[in-house]
């Protein structure tokens, strides 16, 4: 259950910022929403910047941006928190079921050692005739 949620995530962590990018690209036509925006490709890439909270600083908000940004940025917290959240849960089952699995087969190593043990010492005590026979 948790990997196709992972899958979720990290598609709507890398597809988020495309959305952002377009909705700035949208306000930057109508009027300035930017500073520093030279066109190309500068819209998708400060969309990035937020969602991660790097803030280079070469590209800055201003006036209806500054909202989307804040919300970007806050999107990016729990974005990239639940990531390694859920990660860090596939991990341990992993890890869990390899430990199990390791058990299981130190169990039935432990239980072929012993069968073989029980198994001579029984055949050692019927051999003897069933008493003590002196050996050291």
């Amino acid at each position: 259950m948790a990997f196709p949620l992972y899958v979720l995530g990290v598609t709507s962590c890398v597809g988020m910022p495309f959305v952002f990018a377009a909705v700035y690209r949208i306000f930057e036509r109508t009027g300035l929403c930017i500073n520093g925006f030279s066109g190309g490709y500068d819209d998708l890439h400060f969309s990035y910047v937020t969602l991660t909270t790097l803030g280079y600083g070469d590209l800055t908000p201003v006036d209806h941006c500054r909202i989307f940004s804040a919300i970007e940025s806050i999107i990016g917290y729990f974005c990239l928190g639940i990531l390694v959240s859920v990660g860090l849960s596939i991990y341990l089952e992993e890890s869990e079921k390899a430990k199990a699995e390791r058990q299981s087969e130190l169990n039935k190593h432990m239980d072929e050692m012993f069968e073989r043990h029980w198994k001579q010492i029984k055949s050692d005590t019927s051999q003897d005739g069933g008493g003590v026979s002196g050996k050291d």
